[in-house]
């Protein structure tokens, strides 16, 4: 018994000096050879590698990964900036709103969700960049600033008021306002309320785009906005509460040609049968176009 357990000491010393004596890879040296593999020939081996680098999250791999935005396989480039965003490092910011000029729509895409992850470090830079004249640069900003949400509601709104000058970076702004969803609707409704005219426009445009109900309420009240009355109408069509057929219904007598336009075609997308008479009657208004939306939306209501 004594000799079994002498055997087995020794076995298991044996075993414990072996394994010292053999190299196990750290994760120093796997980053090391991954980063490597990242100028490997076969695009297989540099794909994995951006991938497995965005696994581990080592920041070495930030400039490495940053140089593989230009690697001439689009597979490897969207991998890079996917691994980027998985990182999470502010250097890539830059690089990666250049990728959004990128060819690969897949690789757009990958950099649009990584500038997303990176979160707000990356929203004045992309608040900057909802100027480019590159349709795809601009969407792409959008985008990742409706992913990053909250922190960027306030950058935004400031982004419309600052932009009194050009209307493209305002509509951007509103745009990715509208995507942020239920975040951004107690803000929105605050800035409904803005002493800047095209704060209000935009802010009532995205709740319409968000199509939250919460916000018809705030929106019948801000009816009473002279200078956005267009936008207000539109966006109670976009949500479609049949709250706002009334005040709707006022809308179409109003002085404004546009809104009482605007107006039968949101009453068209509410599609309240509360609505045939007095689109009936905006079927003679002195504006051809009201008269056409109003024309089209009894078309709709009767088809419901």
């Amino acid at each position: 018994m004594r000799l079994k357990l002498l055997l087995f000491l020794i076995l298991g010393a044996l075993v414990a000096a072996f394994s010292g004596c053999v190299d196990t890879p750290t994760t120093d040296n796997k980053v090391d050879d991954l980063i490597l593999d990242l100028k490997d020939d076969d695009v297989e081996v540099r794909e994995n590698a951006a991938l497995e680098l965005g696994k581990i999250g080592d920041d070495r791999a930030v400039d490495p990964l940053i140089e593989a935005l230009q690697d001439d396989n689009w597979g490897v480039r969207a991998d890079a900036a996917w691994a980027l965003g998985s990182i999470g490092d502010g250097r890539a910011i830059g690089p990666l709103i250049e990728a959004l000029k990128d060819d690969g729509g897949d690789v757009r895409n990958m950099a649009t969700s990584a500038l997303g992850k990176i979160g707000e470090p990356a929203i004045n830079p992309l608040i900057q960049t909802l100027a480019d004249k590159n349709k795809d640069v601009q969407e792409g900003a959008v985008s990742a600033l409706g992913q990053i949400g909250e922190p960027a509601i306030d950058p935004l709104i400031k982004a419309i008021r600052d932009n009194s000058d050009n209307s493209n970076v305002q509509l951007a702004a509103g745009r990715a306002l509208g995507q942020m969803g239920g975040t951004a609707v107690d803000p929105l409704i605050e800035a409904l309320k803005d002493d800047n005219s095209d704060v209000r426009e935009r802010s009532a445009m995205a709740l319409g785009t968000i199509g939250d109900q919460k916000a018809v309420g705030p929106l019948i009240e801000a009816l009473k906005d002279e200078e956005n009355r267009v936008a207000v109408v539109t966006s109670l069509g976009m949500i479609g509460d049949d709250r706002a057929v009334d005040p709707l219904i006022g809308a179409l007598k109003d002085k404004d040609w546009i809104v009482r336009m605007m107006a039968a075609r949101a009453l068209g997308e509410i599609g309240d049968v509360r609505a045939i008479d007095p689109l009936t009657k905006a079927q003679q208004d002195e504006q051809m176009f009201v008269r056409s939306y109003a024309t089209e939306a009894l078309e709709e209501i009767r088809a419901k």
